[in-house]
């Protein structure tokens, strides 16, 4: 790897591990009964604990990746993310386990629950990172980066020039404010210059 590719690679692992940070600070949120990790406001719709997870895991996965170490343990959180976020569809009420189990102070509103375009961006990300592990159709993984990038990117401008914008669709009246910010991190992560066999096309 020339030194660009060394910088980048840093660049990456760094933003991986912050990503790791960020999405346990709702889990804190709902742990604690801190608003304000879980809502932007009182009004808005909740990042849930199932979806906080669901980013945990796939951005350790994406640091192991680019660390280069501990492959199966690589799989093992994409396949986790995959199957929780499944979980979830299949099971609504998977949102109120940790309050009752007492692990969290307060249980999600009634309101709050992971949306479908959250379900589908957890596992568009978690395909990704398994087909970047597997270093194979650079130029595929790419597109559907570019795909998940652009699609979190025009929700979060949406949101931002016309606030509350976006909760007059139904299929977005669940989705939080952190989550978008959450995949745009994500995305970008996976956008950054990579390793030759990694995100970058064939020459």
């Amino acid at each position: 790897m020339n030194e660009a590719g060394q910088i980048g690679s840093c660049w990456r692992l760094r933003i991986a591990q912050l990503g790791v940070l960020v999405s346990c600070l709702p889990i804190l949120g709902w742990a604690t009964g801190t608003p304000w990790l879980v809502r932007a406001s009182a009004t808005h719709a909740a990042i849930v604990p199932t979806t906080a997870l669901g980013f945990c895991l796939l951005f350790l996965s994406a640091a192991l990746i680019e660390a280069g170490r501990r492959e199966q343990l690589q799989a093992r959180l994409i396949l986790a993310a995959a199957g929780l976020v499944i979980a979830d569809r299949l099971y609504p009420d998977l949102q109120a386990l940790p309050a009752m189990l007492g692990i969290a102070r307060d249980a999600p509103a009634p309101g709050d629950a992971m949306s479908l375009p959250t379900a589908g961006g957890l596992l568009l990300g978690a395909l990704v990172l398994w087909r970047l592990r597997q270093d194979r159709d650079s130029v595929g993984t790419l597109a559907l980066t570019l795909l998940g990038m652009s699609s979190s990117v025009a929700i979060l401008l949406g949101h931002s020039f016309e606030p509350g914008s976006i909760y007059a669709l139904p299929v977005f009246a669940t989705l939080s404010e952190y989550t978008i910010g959450l995949f745009v991190l994500f995305f970008t992560t996976l956008l950054l210059p990579q390793r030759e066999s990694a995100l970058s096309p064939p020459v």
